[in-house]
């Protein structure tokens, strides 16, 4: 690792503040300052010599200044590090961008541009951060610069020659075309060595050489040196610590830039990489705490302590972000594409393990999750909201005065004792059953059947919020989103087969009856819910009722409304439903209108087929009083008088009055002709013939 030395100050009332490797010093003036600087202190903080060393001047001592030097010798001064001066452009040590070679500065620097900065830009940290990594191949360099959050990277603008080659971070294996970095940053072509690049070469990766500062193709599993640079100072983190360890340890680690050691922002140890192995040490005795032996600890792997070498401590080390999540790899993700169906982690870690929820320790699924009083909840009582009652009826039979639906129950509620880790916000997240077989979800008794059925396979349990969530936490060994279940909806779909017991006590104006059929939805594991108050429990519904069919059979349902008993886990279902008329008629109806018509008609034609027509209306009288016991027997039991049987009792009777009016009749026309005949005998011929002729007419 390299240290770079940072010169920052600003001059405010006439104290001067200035920053040396970001630890600021306070001096009582301009000039304390520049007889401070001098000597043996320039050369035991900067590491330079400095003569008659001068910070700004006295036009300028009221502005403050970033890396501005008036008139500073540097002797000899080479610091192998990249500085970007991002205020100060000094073309005459520039070349390629912002960045500052040391190695140049073997001079008086006069002249640098003077600018005015406020305070929030003041001293702030221009410094990129190198670390140089031993002889490896590429894929294995390009990976531990990505785990430690940096580019692999060489400043082909460095114009010091130096021995052996480094990876130049650029490959061709995205466009075999082009050479590009790790941002997509195209290489400069004007400095490849002639006859380069190879188009022949196997696995075509750029390295710089040495010695003519010129890049060559070479096959990427040559094993070169190479340096990672980071965009910003990065800092370590040890995730999954617990116990005593995480009392003498410290999660976070940011670079020291003097010592070139990753100090603990807590606890008094420090991390550095020594001998090709990570050591955790005590600052005050240097005593080893935790090691890891190889030179690339990254992501989830073992760590030993000293004295205890046969035990491993299972740990992440990361350098990722809290809006990240680090890969068992080490590499870092959007922590949003945790758990999402689709693979963004090279080893796939991030669709490991979606838990969805995390239990307490001592949780009872078996009972209602009364409210855990939080900063989150203040209610007294537990909210279980019906948000929606779907009824799907799949037959009535009033013979048996019952009624068989399948009942959909959508349930809403909030368990404050558990939390959800890595939601969506945007939808829905379907809870797999085997965790929701661990927690609490609603079951429902139904009052007034004659049997239920749960249909568990067609449970649904599911997970909404739109809360902001926040990050698990140093302590566990994987970052995740938490949200607290005071605010996340749980919402189950729960589907029974059932068979409703209904009375039907308007069927005594069948087929005009209009009934009402009720039943009730009670709460599992809420006790003497069937008459006692419920101080601990709150069953509200929305009122929302899906119903269906309408029409089913020789039924159409004209309503469905439910009513919750107040301070209960109850839940009323009011179904009210009637007969389609038209099909009654045509059922019902129709044939006893057409056999009267019949036994009608008959009168037209009785006098000269009088025996035919009686015959007819018998064997009619007999169809109806079958069809009277047909339907009779098809219509509900009951103690009363139904206005069917009326309508097949008067049918009947018409028919009856008819048969015996034309029976009558038939007498009383066999009487007279009798007569008659007795007539013409006593008076003659002449008389039968009058006798015959009346007739006739």
């Amino acid at each position: 690792m390299y240290k770079w030395n940072q010169f920052c100050m600003k001059l405010d009332n006439g104290s001067l503040f200035i920053a040396l490797n970001h630890e600021q010093k306070q001096l009582s003036d301009y000039y304390s300052y520049e007889n401070k600087i001098k000597g043996a202190y320039m050369e035991e903080i900067l590491g330079i010599e400095a003569s008659n060393t001068i910070i700004g001047s006295q036009d300028f001592k009221q502005t403050s200044f970033i890396g501005d030097f008036a008139d500073l010798n540097v002797w000899s001064y080479s610091i192998e590090d990249l500085l970007p001066l991002t205020k100060c452009l000094l073309n005459s040590f520039m070349s390629g961008g912002n960045y500052f070679n040391w190695s140049k500065a073997q001079m008086t620097i006069k002249g640098l541009q003077v600018r005015e900065e406020g305070e929030s830009l003041l001293c702030k940290d221009f410094r990129p951060f190198v670390y140089e990594f031993p002889a490896s191949n590429y894929k294995t360099v390009n990976l531990f610069c990505q785990q430690f959050g940096s580019f692999l990277h060489y400043a082909l603008e460095n114009n010091e020659p130096f021995d052996g080659l480094y990876w130049a971070g650029y490959t061709d294996h995205l466009n075999e075309k082009e050479f590009i970095d790790s941002l997509g940053n195209p290489i400069n072509n004007s400095l490849w060595k002639k006859g380069h690049p190879i188009k022949d070469v196997y696995q075509n990766c750029a390295a710089i050489d040495g010695n003519t500062l010129n890049t060559v193709v070479l096959d990427c599993e040559y094993e070169l040196k190479a340096k990672c640079w980071f965009p910003e100072p990065p800092t370590i983190k040890l995730r999954g610590m617990g116990g005593d360890l995480s009392s003498i340890v410290d999660h976070t680690y940011n670079l020291n830039y003097i010592t070139g050691y990753f100090e603990g922002s807590l606890m008094n140890t420090f991390l550095k990489l020594k001998d090709g192995s990570w050591d955790i040490q005590d600052k005050r005795d240097n005593k080893v705490l935790l090691n890891h032996t190889t030179p690339m600890p990254f992501g989830i792997s073992n760590w030993v302590k000293p004295e205890y070498p046969t035990e491993n401590i299972k740990l992440s080390f990361d350098v990722c972000r809290e809006d990240q999540f680090n890969c068992d790899n080490g590499l870092c993700i959007d922590i949003q594409k945790r758990c999402d169906d689709e693979i963004d982690c090279i080893d796939e870690s991030d669709e490991n393990d979606c838990s969805l929820v995390k239990l307490p320790k001592y949780y009872n699924k078996d009972a209602v999750p009364l409210p855990v009083p939080n900063s989150y909840n203040f209610k007294k009582y537990f909210l279980l909201t019906i948000s929606k009652l779907r009824v799907e009826i799949v037959e009535i039979v009033d013979r048996a005065s019952i009624i068989k639906l399948q009942l959909g129950v959508f349930s809403t509620w909030r368990d404050s004792s558990l939390q959800f880790l890595n939601l969506n916000r945007s939808k829905e997240v379907t809870i797999t059953k085997k965790e929701y077989e661990k927690i609490w979800t609603p079951h429902y008794t139904i009052y007034m059947v004659s049997g239920q059925e749960e249909d568990l396979g067609s449970k649904n349990v599911e997970a909404i919020t739109t809360s902001e969530p926040k990050t698990s936490g140093i302590h566990e060994i994987r970052n995740s989103l938490v949200y607290q279940g005071d605010f996340v909806n749980m919402v189950s779909r729960n589907w029974y087969t059932t068979t409703i017991i209904c009375t039907f006590d308007k069927l005594k104006y069948f087929p005009f009856d209009t009934n009402t059929c009720e039943f009730q939805i009670y709460l599992d594991g809420t006790p003497a819910a069937w008459s006692n108050p419920m101080k601990d429990v709150r069953l509200v519904s929305t009122g929302i009722v899906e119903f269906g069919p309408e029409m089913l059979g020789l039924y159409t349902i004209s309503s469905m409304k439910t009513k919750v008993t107040a301070n209960t886990a109850k839940l009323e279902v009011t179904m009210v439903f009637r007969r389609q008329f038209l099909g009654i008629f045509l059922q019902y109806c129709m044939s006893n209108i057409l056999l009267l018509t019949v036994v009608y008609s008959s009168n037209l034609y009785y006098q000269e087929m009088t025996e035919l027509a009686i015959t007819i209306n018998v064997t009619i009288l007999l169809a109806m009083s079958n069809l009277f016991g047909t339907v009779f027997n098809a219509m509900p039991n009951t103690t009363d008088v139904k206005f069917m049987d009326l309508y097949q009792i008067k049918c009947l009777l018409i028919a009856i009055l008819i048969i015996i009016a034309q029976t009558m009749f038939l007498y009383l026309r066999k009487e007279a002709n009798g007569n008659k005949t007795l007539s013409k005998q006593r008076n003659g011929g002449k008389g039968c013939k009058m006798n015959l002729f009346n007739i006739s007419r």
